[in-house]
């Protein structure tokens, strides 16, 4: 796209059709990159003015509300996959990158003088990388001052973003990132099980206690399956990094993550069904005093 408007732009700008096919590259990796610093910026409006209309229709635009929550949860996920893909074209013009968004300029120059030379895949890690430290630390932010406090989760998340992005970029190694999730979901399946043995409470139960009524041995039921889903995808994870490509662990740390996160919770949900109709419905009915 970036190239068609540059070949439009020859007909009225003297000089542009001397650009060569490498800096049009440059310029597009370029753009993309600062595209999507500029749409950190105006996520936070965004949310505001759910916000807005989640207080003013209540009920219906809290669902609404809800889903971009979950939207502003993964975040640094959605501008790491787009950081990486925009940024992968071609290494050697990922350069430009410096003179244009500061932060990158130590990366890539870092990557470029590594000993042995980063291949495209690994210079587009370090650089989704960084700009994924960068959208965590707005995510963080506007959380505080939006909320005036941090969910658990996102606590977390962000830690293991800033310990492992920072060796990652200290280390020069794009390999140290890819096991990031791993780590979360790993936290994750230890604190609901920790919770369950050690403390006696269900934090399944306590998360969805007011949505719905089961019984205790499908509340544990409910809380061990969280925690073998996040066990697996932790597994799962490992081994798609050590075994397919950069671009392979990218996609499945996207799509394949939320394809089987939507197959779990469908799967989930047929088997609470029908725990749920079973339930008792309590209340006098007028009928029954005829």
């Amino acid at each position: 796209m970036y190239l068609e408007i540059l070949d439009s732009y020859q007909h009225v700008i003297p000089g542009v059709s001397a650009i060569s096919t490498s800096q049009a590259d440059a310029s597009c990796i370029s753009s993309g990159i600062s595209a999507a610093l500029v749409a950190a910026f105006f996520l936070p409006v965004i949310c505001r003015l759910v916000s807005a209309r989640s207080q003013m229709h209540n009920a219906p635009s809290n669902a609404w509300f809800g889903s971009m929550k979950a939207f502003f949860d993964l975040f640094p996920v959605i501008f790491f996959f787009l950081a990486f893909f925009l940024s992968s074209h071609d290494p050697a013009h990922a350069a430009a990158l410096a003179s244009h968004v500061p932060v990158l300029s130590q990366v890539i120059l870092a990557a470029q003088n590594s000993t042995p030379p980063k291949t495209p895949e690994q210079i587009a890690m370090l650089i989704a990388t960084a700009v994924t430290m960068v959208a965590s630390v707005i995510q963080l932010v506007y959380a505080l001052v939006k909320w005036r406090k941090v969910d658990a989760m996102l606590i977390v998340s962000f830690v293991l973003i800033m310990v492992m992005g920072g060796a990652t970029l200290y280390l020069d190694d794009p390999d140290i990132i890819k096991y990031k999730p791993t780590g979360l979901y790993w936290i994750f399946a230890a604190v609901l099980l920790f919770s369950q043995w050690v403390r006696g409470q269900n934090l399944m139960k306590l998360m969805m206690g007011k949505q719905m009524s089961l019984p205790e041995p499908v509340w544990n039921s409910v809380n061990y399956a969280w925690a073998g889903f996040f066990t697996v995808m932790g597994a799962l994870n490992i081994c798609i990094a050590r075994l397919f490509s950069y671009s392979a662990w990218v996609n499945f740390k996207l799509f394949g993550t939320l394809g089987l996160t939507v197959v779990f919770l469908v799967v989930q949900g047929l088997f609470l069904s029908k725990h749920i109709a079973d339930e008792p419905v309590h209340g006098d009915n007028p009928s029954d005093k005829d």
